[in-house]
């Protein structure tokens, strides 16, 4: 209905289609210009701060300043490569019955990967909680964490730290993603254990680890609280629109089963 237009307006990709019979219909109500202006200055500042904080989630990267005085190791040497194999589709269900299973980077998430949709009854290869995993088919390189023990097929691998902060590492390899899938044109379709064991990876001293993941969760923090603002400030302009409108909310018209009264 009309609500729908008015988010079209806001920036909504609804409310199209529309034809001018239908327009000359619609009732608008309508204050007085300069309260007209207040309300496009109120509602333009909302959608300008939505879109900013939408432009900061979009655009922040975590980044490890290197010190070129650090040594470099070959991951292998830190930590340990698990590379995935699937096991038979068989085995595989959907009712959440033996432990999930992923096959690639399709359930990944900003950081940790997201509600499995299979399960398998036999495990192949297992990745821990807290081990970060690694597409390893096309797309090549991109990382999760999983906070769960899980069965991992052919498009992944678990790396587990042994001698390195296991955050450090996984900022490290988020950061240098760009780099593992292959720069300048030769984009790999795979990569096997044993490349991934020769990444190079900076390695400060464990001290030096730990303070540059506290900075970088500290950023992080930051940077997620921009989720809320736009949550909080989508429902201020939702709330302003529906005064504009007469209502008190979307469902002000449903009456309170109970007692008759009409509420929002």
């Amino acid at each position: 209905g009309m609500y729908e237009q008015i988010r079209a307006l806001t920036g909504d990709e609804e409310g199209s289609g529309f034809n001018m019979p239908i327009l000359r219909e619609i009732e608008i109500p309508l204050p007085p210009l300069e309260e007209q202006e207040q309300i496009v200055a109120e509602l333009e500042g909302y959608r300008k701060l939505i879109e900013g904080a939408r432009q900061v989630l979009a655009n922040y990267k975590p980044t490890i300043k290197i010190d070129p005085k650090w040594p470099k190791v070959k991951l292998g040497e830190v930590a340990e490569v698990i590379a995935g194999q699937s096991p038979e589709g068989k085995y595989y269900n959907e009712i959440g019955n033996g432990t999930p299973f992923y096959q690639g980077k399709t359930e990944f998430g900003e950081m940790y990967i997201g509600e499995p949709k299979i399960w398998t009854t036999q495990i192949t290869k297992l990745a821990e909680p807290g081990d970060i995993l690694m597409s390893v088919r096309a797309p090549v390189g991109p990382v999760n964490l999983t906070m769960q023990g899980i069965c991992i097929g052919r498009g992944l691998a678990a790396i587990r730290e042994k001698k390195i902060h296991q955050m450090f590492l996984f900022y490290n390899l988020k950061s240098m993603q760009d780099k593992i899938k292959g720069s300048g044109g030769a984009v790999f379709d795979s990569i096997s254990k044993a490349q991934i064991e020769e990444i190079e990876i900076p390695l400060p001293p464990l001290e030096s680890q730990r303070q540059i993941v506290a900075e970088i969760e500290a950023e992080r923090a930051l940077v997620e609280g921009n989720r809320e603002l736009i949550a909080r400030f989508e429902q201020k302009l939702q709330a302003k629109l529906a005064e504009i409108w007469g209502e008190e909310t979307i469902d002000s018209n449903r009456a309170d089963p109970k007692t008759g009264d009409k509420h929002g």
